[in-house]
């Protein structure tokens, strides 16, 4: 059974932090078969931060939103859109457990290249 399919089966029997591993196993495999830094990986990041609301542990999303804000300028090149689609979901997480992070955070997205 494809990894992908495994995490999802450990989610929906509640086994989250397998879950999570084998997300992060996923993201090793999405790397050796096409490259870093590329949409998949967005996919399955989005999914981990899922499985943490899931688990009751949002706190957990931080390190995983910023990773997408980080990958989504080189997986969606040329594509603001996405590009501040990713961002804005990492604003909006600051907005709720951190404010300050949220302020600074906007006043990058202000003056970034890929909002313009």
């Amino acid at each position: 059974m494809p990894t992908y399919q495994i995490a999802l089966k450990f989610a929906l029997d509640g086994k989250h932090e397998k879950s999570l591993q084998k997300f992060e196993l996923l993201l090793d495999e999405i790397t050796d078969e096409h490259s870093t830094n590329t949409p998949y990986h967005v996919y399955a990041l989005y999914k981990m931060a899922t499985i943490n609301n899931l688990a009751g542990t949002p706190l957990e999303n931080e390190h995983i939103f910023e990773r997408i804000a980080e990958t989504a300028p080189m997986a969606y090149s040329g594509k603001s859109a996405y590009i501040f689609r990713c961002y804005n979901t990492l604003y909006k997480y600051y907005l709720n457990f951190d404010v300050e992070k949220c302020y600074k955070l906007g006043e990058e997205m202000l003056s970034s290249k890929y909002f313009r």
